[in-house]
């Protein structure tokens, strides 16, 4: 029988568009955001902080106007304005930002994507943070020479990978979306693209011959 690592061998150096979420895949991050979200939760007491980081930390691929929307509704009984869910994420925004930037990457992923890069391989960003932000955390790590397009919400993740293959005149079987969240994988599927989990979060459901905890062993492959 074929291994699944053989077959990634196989299959990798094939691909056309490799295409990555950003937090917990390029920069190990997510913790900074699930503190984020717990400490502003913090004071509307313990139970509702917890459901929102229970919450959060398995929708890691949600918006965080969806998130603080979807928190307020059903766990605060509140329906946010316009200007107060701007409010709020621009606060989580304050929060977060300069721990993004500064935060280490995932073992291995720049090298992966300089590797790439020399191969002349298309690399992209399909995330959750808000799209101008994502673009200017990406400029702050000096990775933008490394990423072809950089984009984030408003757009959703399957609505990216479905511009990026429109954009390149790629195919499915041209992508490979490097994910750690049930949801990132939903959307690989929902588009017959092959998607590799990256991180071992249980709750993921990844198939374990198909993610990896970082870089070091994909890097071997391509």
């Amino acid at each position: 029988m074929v291994s699944s690592s053989s077959k990634l061998k196989f299959l990798l150096p094939n691909k056309k568009l490799f295409v990555f979420d950003f937090d917990g895949v390029i920069a190990d991050s997510n913790h900074i955001k699930t503190e984020a979200f717990k400490n502003m939760f913090k004071d509307f007491g313990e139970s509702i902080s917890e459901k929102v980081v229970k919450h959060h930390e398995s929708n890691a691929s949600m918006s965080r106007f969806d998130k603080f929307k979807y928190y307020y509704r059903n766990y605060l009984n509140t329906e946010l304005t316009e200007d107060r869910l701007k409010g709020l994420a621009q606060e989580f925004s304050d929060i977060v930002l300069e721990k993004i930037i500064s935060s280490p990457e995932i073992e291995g992923s720049t090298k992966f994507l300089k590797q790439l890069s020399k191969l002349g391989k298309i690399c992209a960003i399909n995330s959750a943070t808000p799209h101008e932000e994502i673009n200017f955390i990406v400029k702050e790590r000096k990775l933008s020479n490394l990423f072809k397009k950089v984009y984030g919400s408003p757009y959703s993740k399957k609505e990216i990978l479905e511009s990026l293959m429109e954009e390149f005149n790629l195919i499915n079987d041209d992508v490979v979306f490097f994910g750690d969240d049930k949801n990132d994988k939903l959307a690989a599927d929902s588009l017959n693209i092959l998607f590799i989990g990256i991180g071992r979060n249980p709750e993921n459901g990844f198939v374990e011959d198909n993610s990896f905890e970082n870089f070091k062993k994909i890097n071997e492959m391509i």
